[in-house]
């Protein structure tokens, strides 16, 4: 299987359908095997990947930092997951329909909010996106529906600081990161690792590519921190944190999130409308059991099977140089998930 994914990988750098990549495997909760592919810049400059280099995760921004910090909250406070935004928020949102929403409907997107964030189209000022997020109509009942959006990972972002008063990003660290050993997994990367990180898009008018700068638009505009992108990490990192999801929570014997929390994350919950999903985690196939993953937008994803512990993780640059190339990044995805399912490893 692993020959099989790297020439697939492999024929996608050959082919220029993406700059480069990073796969490790996870075969019963062990790394048994990393490779690099391709080249992690080609603009200005053509520099070859590296097993340690740094990528702009995008959405996976939402697993490793948010679910996971929520999850260590309901486990370590006095926080249900049917905890609503009425008890949460008060009299700010009183006899409003999102005053409903529970923290349970913002992990599986079944809150109702719009798929579409437009913080930085409409100008709203930064010190009232939350209150822009709460006001806004929604566009079905909460928890009758799916519907993907990146405002429910915002305001799960502002939730945890107002449960804690840490931001997701002293949370994570804190609690997640430093205990899984994920040393190299941070908001806002400092020059000193520039070197290090993947580059995202060339920006028109600013004649360079995004290199430690968030890729997404509406994380850059909120300060490069938020419950729905903004992390970047690297595959060593990233592997430690699906070894402790297939070990029921524990890293090097230690304790970082409950079993039964995880358990249920990785249940399928089926709607009526929106299809089968997780607490944050897509439900690739449920009757295997707990075969689950998530994608980031730059080209990042995770897959894994709890149940066999066993996982991939795949990280490429396909919006470098530009996100004309990104579909290629979901065909590529398809054709790992097609190969692993041919082996029976998910």
């Amino acid at each position: 299987m692993i020959d099989e994914l790297n020439r697939i990988i492999e024929f996608y750098v050959e082919r220029q359908k993406i700059p480069g990549a990073v796969l490790t495997i996870i075969e019963n909760g062990i790394t048994t095997n990393t490779e690099r592919f391709g080249y992690k810049s080609l603009i200005p400059e053509r520099e070859k990947m590296e097993i340690d280099d740094i990528f702009d995760v995008a959405s996976l921004t939402k697993v490793i930092a948010t679910w996971s910090s929520v999850m260590h909250m309901i486990d370590t406070m006095n926080i249900s997951l049917d905890l609503t935004l009425g008890e949460l928020f008060g009299d700010r949102i009183k006899n409003k329909p999102v005053k409903d929403i529970t923290i349970s409907n913002l992990l599986n997107h079944s809150s109702g909010f719009s798929i579409h964030s437009n913080l930085i189209e409409k100008k709203i000022p930064l010190e009232i996106i939350i209150e822009e997020i709460l006001n806004n109509p929604l566009l079905f009942k909460p928890g009758c529906s799916t519907v993907y959006s990146n405002r429910n990972y915002i305001l799960l972002g502002e939730i945890i600081k107002v449960i804690t008063n840490y931001n997701v990003e002293e949370y994570s660290s804190k609690y997640i990161w430093t205990p899984l050993e994920m040393k190299d997994t941070m908001f806002n990367p400092n020059t000193e690792l520039i070197k290090r990180v993947v580059p995202t898009e060339f920006i028109e008018g600013v004649s360079n590519c995004k290199r430690g700068v968030v890729h997404d638009e509406n994380a850059l505009y909120m300060g490069g921190i938020s419950g729905h992108a903004g992390v970047f990490s690297t595959i060593k990192d990233l592997t430690n944190f699906c070894i402790m999801i297939c070990n029921d929570g524990y890293f090097n014997s230690k304790k970082v999130l409950d079993k039964k929390l995880i358990q249920k994350s990785l249940k399928a919950v089926n709607f009526k409308l929106g299809g089968k999903r997780g607490l944050c985690w897509d439900i690739i196939d449920a009757d295997c059991g707990y075969y689950v993953g998530h994608t980031g937008f730059t080209g990042t994803s995770i897959y894994l099977n709890k149940r066999k512990k066993n996982a991939i993780i795949l990280l490429t640059n396909s919006v470098h140089p530009n996100r004309s190339k990104q579909k290629n990044a979901n065909d590529l995805r398809r054709e790992i998930r097609e190969t692993s399912n041919k082996f029976s490893f998910l």
